[in-house]
């Protein structure tokens, strides 16, 4: 099982998934803030 193809596989995973999960939270932090 050669791995040197998960670094392609990898960097969009990060770049992209990453940020867009942590942004989906921060929103979901701060609409619980203005429902409450």
């Amino acid at each position: 099982m050669s791995a040197s193809f998960l670094p392609s596989i990898l960097t969009p995973v990060v770049t992209l998934v990453f940020p867009g999960l942590m942004f989906a939270l921060f929103f979901v932090l701060i609409e619980q803030e203005e429902i409450a």
